[in-house]
């Protein structure tokens, strides 16, 4: 099927496709009921798919779906059912965590199933419900990586099963994750987390790595994939500010509703200045870097200020007008601006940190995967070439060859090794900790 505005049921015999319902949205991830009479599915407005909330939402043989989740606000992703039918669960990201959730299929109350301690986070990444009710699921908090809990039928919480970190954890020291909220410029709560670094001494402001997440629309969690590139940090005696800016998953819609630079750059600078005010953050040893979404507000935050002594950018967006025209995703830039760049030229070109590199004098290493179809490498190159051109600043770029754009979640072992190396190779000669 090529149509992502309609559900298909596909006959394993031969194929056959038949369109169970059409609608303009997008959807997928599709579960069936345990009576094979209602499909829980996912949907977004199709003219909104990037920007939009989705929704989870139950559609009954023969009839229109229902939205469940439409007051929740929230991301829903990956639904399941319970074994009697009375129930879907589905994973949603609200505020700093990401946890299991569960509703009637006809509506009603969202209830929480699996979800942090209080004062912690967590991300769950992955569950099954098992025949008799049971769950499985692979879940992180900020003190540990991802291990398997198990929740029995009736019981109120999880039990641990595996500890396959334990070896690891038993040679490191795990620093403590600590939350942050501080206003944005329009007066909305911006929750960000800060990491000391090792060697952390009280009243002593600490050099601090600032780390942009990718998306936008996605949410930086305590207990994320990132988890051992922010703690590396953190031993190399380096603090870590990270924040869920606007235009950030998490909060709802229209926190999330405009993205590109402008409403978020000045929450990340605001979340600075409160680590700075709070005495924690020294002013003048502050370094910046981000992948993807993070490595475009990183070239768009050097681009307009020169507080920062170096910059890494990783696979990003630099151009959106060659970005639309290459990548394998062209529909975020036509959903944040309402149009085809060549309909609004100006306003996407301004948009584009590009527009802004000559202005650049923060030391700029960009990192980049030759194979990446999401963010081409040509995005790299030009970034690097008018930076290099305007002569203002130190710019090196690094190529890495046979790799995607997830480099630093499944690269090869070796090129995350040297992905790590050179960054903190690059922070320690511009800024020592």
């Amino acid at each position: 099927p090529s149509r992502l505005d309609r559900l298909y049921r596909i006959a394993l015999t031969d194929g056959a496709e038949t369109v169970v319902y059409e609608d303009v949205t997008a959807d997928r991830l599709p579960a069936l009921s345990p009576d094979g009479q209602r499909i829980a599915y996912i949907r977004t407005p199709l003219e909104l798919q990037y920007t939009r909330v989705p929704l989870l939402s139950v559609l009954d043989a023969g009839g229109a779906p229902r939205d469940l989740t439409l007051a929740f606000d929230r991301s829903a992703t990956d639904p399941a059912w319970s074994p009697d039918g009375a129930s879907v669960y589905f994973r949603a990201q609200n505020e700093g965590n990401t946890a299991l959730y569960r509703i009637a299929p006809d509506g009603g109350t969202v209830d929480t199933v699996i979800s942090a301690a209080d004062g912690s986070f967590i991300e769950v990444q992955a569950y099954h419900v098992g025949k008799t009710g049971g769950i499985a699921c692979v879940a992180a908090t900020p003190d540990v990586p991802g291990e398997l809990f198990y929740l029995a039928p009736g019981a109120s919480a999880p039990v641990k099963l595996t500890d396959v970190n334990r070896a690891l954890l038993d040679t490191v020291i795990v620093q403590p994750t600590v939350e942050v909220r501080f206003l944005s410029y329009d007066g909305a709560s911006v929750q960000g987390w800060y990491i000391p670094p090792v060697n952390a001494q009280a009243g002593t402001p600490a050099p601090l790595i600032v780390h942009i997440h990718g998306g936008p629309r996605i949410m930086a969690n305590p207990a994320s994939k990132m988890w051992h590139e922010w703690q590396l940090y953190a031993a190399r005696g380096y603090g870590v500010f990270f924040c869920n800016a606007h235009s950030s998953d998490g909060y709802g819609q229209e926190f999330q509703r405009l993205a590109y630079g402008e409403p978020d750059f000045p929450d990340h600078m605001a979340g600075v200045d409160t680590l700075i005010a709070r005495g924690l953050a020294d002013p003048d040893r502050l370094l910046v870097t981000g992948g993807s979404y993070g490595g475009y507000m990183t070239a768009w935050v050097v681009g307009h200020t020169d507080r920062f002594k170096a910059a890494i950018a990783e696979r990003g967006v630099y151009n959106l007008f060659s970005q639309y025209g290459t990548t394998d995703f062209p529909v975020p830039t036509e959903h944040e601006f309402d149009a085809k760049p060549w309909e609004v030229p100006m306003q996407v070109w301004e948009r584009s940190p590009l527009a802004h590199a000559h202005k650049i004098t923060t030391p700029l290493m960009i990192l980049h995967s030759e194979n990446d179809y999401r963010c081409l490498i040509s995005e790299a190159e030009q970034l690097f070439n008018y930076v290099r051109l305007a002569g203002q600043t130190p710019v090196q770029m690094v190529r890495f060859p046979r790799e995607g754009h997830p480099l630093s979640r499944n690269g090869e072992p070796e090129h995350r090794v040297e992905r790590l190396t050179l960054m903190l190779g690059w922070f320690e000669k511009y800024c020592p900790a």
